[in-house]
């Protein structure tokens, strides 16, 4: 039979006027959950891992989305993400900026890296916390972002 599986009329016409999709909403998300893993999963590493839970139960309230609560989007021809890879270019970029920062200021890595350099030349020795002052942190944040961009 000719049209079966297409559905009624009243299946077709109660998707005509349900609302267009969005693929912003979509697009949003994904750009805001990399920026926080991006610029937090230095201070905080098990970010990565509630955005992927957060990722697959929104995976799901999408198919939701797109199946049943919109009409369905029309295709198109694009060549890719358009000004959402410039986003996440620049998100990326004020990262490698960031996260030197962050663990130069905030960790005390440094003084552990100090305090294994100065027992491995000097041998052993006094070696309290806070031995690297804050200039110098700065300055060596500012070469790692450095090696970074390069």
């Amino acid at each position: 039979r000719a049209g079966e599986g297409c559905g009624t009329m009243a299946e077709v016409l109660s998707q005509v006027a349900l609302p267009a999709y969005d693929p912003i909403l979509d697009y949003s998300g994904m750009v805001t959950q990399f920026g926080y893993v991006a610029f937090f999963g230095v201070s905080f590493p098990l970010a990565a891992l509630v955005c992927m839970l957060h990722t697959m139960l929104r995976l799901r309230s999408n198919a939701l989305r797109l199946t049943q609560l919109s009409r369905r989007p029309r295709p198109q021809a694009v060549d890719g993400v358009g000004l959402w890879a410039t986003l996440l270019f620049f998100e990326a970029l004020v990262c490698a900026l960031v996260n030197p920062l962050i663990v130069a200021v905030s960790s005390d890595q440094l003084d552990a890296l100090a305090c294994w350099t100065h027992e491995l030349m000097r041998g052993d020795g006094d070696c309290g916390g806070g031995t690297v002052p804050m200039s110098a942190r700065f300055l060596i944040a500012i070469a790692a972002e450095h090696v970074l961009l390069i």
